[in-house]
């Protein structure tokens, strides 16, 4: 684990990539621990597909094209401060037969060297990019793209193998679906030739997650017509009878009404339907529910598998934490509350129910909201950990931590629907009072990390601070709720 009294080290990185339908560049903000936060990006639609004659190569449109995009994006990378590029290239330029030379017009151009991976390259960075998204040991990652999609599997938390297949959102537009309204007949062929290709996928009981922008709109087109109390994509759960639906919907309207489907990205209407029936066959092939949504796909893979060295970082810790330098004024001040909350828990038995992982989330976003309002900061709070995706936590966390940032004393369950129930009002009280007790330490002793001593006895939680100042600590109503759980008072001394 980091530090507590230092702030993480960032370096800025992009990463760029171009696939079937479009090219795009993120910048980063990258620690050697594994932070990251998406400081920009820049997106540029090229369809390679329509600029590719009937013998397989780019044509020379396209390679200017493309030479002048990734031009920009060097430009972008430079004016935004990124000290390094990564750039990758899927299907529709490994499928081309000269890819060769667009990789060279894009070097002159810019002096990116854009690598073109292999569908089993691919599928890794999509699992590398997932694993460094959720805390997770087992799943199967999809990827539907415009050329191709992957499978991959994830075991102990790393890559274990993937395959890729020819069924990308365009390419089987063009094959199967020729005019503006869907045909029944056309698509049941689609769905049949997307079978024969996956006849050798076998079934799994372990988590299916969906990453890439098929998946992406996919699920934001479930969220706009479900209207969730925490729309949150990152960790969005589709489920089969819902994707079905949603495939249902799609094939059913004309492009232009498409088009206008609520969560849908214009741009992606004339080649949805086609992507979705792939995500709905894989997702029956492999015997799954329904899958989750990652914001976290083939970029975050390059970048980590870069960053780390193959290696996975902390996802519980720096997926927060990412989020916490984001949204609050100092990550080394809330580490420090983290810590010492962390200590009086860890003594205390009768604390033993108190989530771990939960209450070191509330810590380190115990300031979030201040650098936009300090008067309105909780509410604020609230409202961002509502709608923004926190890596690493599941969404009973998400959920308890939007409330938690309230700080109410009667905690509203309700408004999370079936996320939260009323026995969780008693973890957010019980949560708020640890955090307020630690910042209430935190605050008494200065900057230094003190040394803690924390013993429980029959009547007492007896906390002896070593180190730091001596100011007045000031008893918040909150840690009423510690004394009630517990049956003891609580003591602080110094030493």
């Amino acid at each position: 684990m980091s530090s507590p009294r230092v702030e993480p080290s960032l370096e800025r990185r992009a990463v760029a990539d171009l696939g079937s339908s479009a090219a795009r560049i993120v910048v980063y903000d990258v620690s050697a621990e594994g932070h990251c936060l998406a400081a920009d990006e820049m997106r540029e639609r090229i369809r390679l597909a329509d600029l590719t004659d009937a013998n397989g190569h780019l044509s020379p449109e396209a390679l200017q094209r493309t030479a002048s995009i990734f031009s920009s994006f060097r430009a972008f990378a430079e004016a935004s401060g990124a000290t390094r590029i990564d750039a990758v290239a899927t299907s529709a330029v490994r499928d081309a037969l000269n890819a060769d030379a667009l990789v060279a017009a894009v070097r002159e151009a810019s002096d990116i060297e854009l690598r073109v991976i292999t569908g089993d390259e691919e599928a890794r960075l999509d699992a590398i990019g997932v694993s460094n998204g959720f805390d997770v040991e087992r799943a199967v990652v999809l990827d539907v793209g415009g050329g191709s999609a992957q499978v991959s599997r994830i075991e102990a938390g790393a890559f274990a193998g993937g395959v890729s297949f020819p069924a990308g959102g365009v390419r089987l537009t063009r094959a199967f679906l020729t005019g503006k309204r869907v045909r029944k007949k056309e698509l049941a062929r689609l769905r049949d030739h997307v079978r024969g290709l996956l006849a050798g996928v076998a079934q799994t009981d372990a988590p299916v997650i969906g990453v890439g922008g098929t998946i992406r709109n996919l699920c934001e087109v479930d969220i706009a017509s479900e209207v969730p109390p925490l729309p949150v994509l990152h960790g969005w759960f589709l489920p089969r009878d819902r994707l079905a639906a949603v495939l249902e919907r799609l094939a059913a309207s004309k492009l232009e009404a498409r088009k206008k489907i609520e969560g849908l990205s214009p741009y992606r209407a004339d080649v949805i339907v086609a992507g979705a029936a792939v995500v709905l066959e894989v997702v029956d092939a492999l015997g799954a529910p329904g899958l989750a949504a990652s914001t976290f796909g083939i970029r975050e893979g390059l970048l980590f598998d870069a960053l780390l060295g193959g290696a996975r970082r902390d996802v519980g810790v720096c997926g927060v934490e990412s989020l916490a330098l984001r949204l609050c004024p100092s990550l080394a001040r809330n580490r420090r509350i983290a810590t010492l909350a962390e200590a009086i828990r860890g003594a205390c038995p009768s604390l033993d129910g108190v989530d771990a992982a939960l209450l070191r989330a509330a810590c380190l976003f115990v300031d979030a909201g201040k650098t936009i309002d300090v008067g309105r900061a909780p509410r604020i709070a609230s409202e961002l950990l509502t709608t923004l995706s926190v890596p690493g936590l599941d969404r009973w966390r998400h959920a308890m931590l939007a409330e938690i940032a309230l700080g109410r004393r009667k905690p509203d369950v309700a408004r999370f629907g079936g996320l939260l129930r009323a026995v969780d009002r008693e973890a957010i009280v019980l949560t708020e009072g640890l955090v307020s007790l630690a910042e209430a330490l935190d605050r008494a002793t200065g900057s230094a990390l003190p040394v803690l001593h924390v013993q429980e006895t029959a009547q007492q939680i007896e906390i002896t601070v070593r180190g730091g100042g001596r100011a007045t600590l000031v008893r918040s109503p909150r840690w009423d709720a510690i004394e009630a759980r517990t049956g003891r008072a609580i003591q602080v001394t110094w030493m």
